[in-house]
């Protein structure tokens, strides 16, 4: 009876989440443990309302349930974001190294790489040197007027 309930559950999440409301959406979210949801996809759209509520520490605990089940790119992705968000470098390291191994010609390595190094407070000539290596391979507007 849980799987049915969790089930309709999420499905009035991912309608709240497309409609943009994030606290009815929290709502629902708060009674579903992550780590008893068998669906990766399901824990994922849980991590999603904690982070479009803020919560990073929740996210965190769902992303890394559905990356301890599979580890993929998106997963790696969305853990180094949000343990960079939380000031956790080591952490952060952790998951961008996996996500260098899983996707080594991503521009996302580069950006990763700078927000990292500016959490560490690494000099503003070793943290240029990854949005240098970025406006080589791929030029954003946004990372471009970082390096002005």
């Amino acid at each position: 009876m849980d799987r049915y309930k969790n089930f309709v559950k999420i499905e009035e999440i991912k309608g709240l989440l497309r409609e943009e409301k994030y606290e009815e959406a929290l709502e629902l979210a708060d009674g579903i443990d992550p780590a008893k949801l068998k669906d990766n996809l399901d824990c994922m759209v849980i991590g999603e309302v904690y982070l479009n509520n803020g919560m990073l520490g929740r996210a965190k605990e769902c992303y890394s349930v559905v990356y301890g089940r599979r580890k993929t790119r998106r997963v790696a992705m969305e853990l180094v974001n949000i343990c960079i968000r939380l000031k956790k470098v080591d952490e952060a390291e952790k998951y961008y190294a996996d996500f260098k191994k899983m996707a080594p010609n991503d521009y996302y390595n580069y950006i990763f790489k700078y927000k990292i190094d500016r959490l560490k407070g690494k000099s503003l000539r070793e943290q240029a040197a990854s949005l240098e290596e970025l406006k080589r391979v791929e030029f954003y507007d946004t990372w471009g007027y970082e390096l002005s």
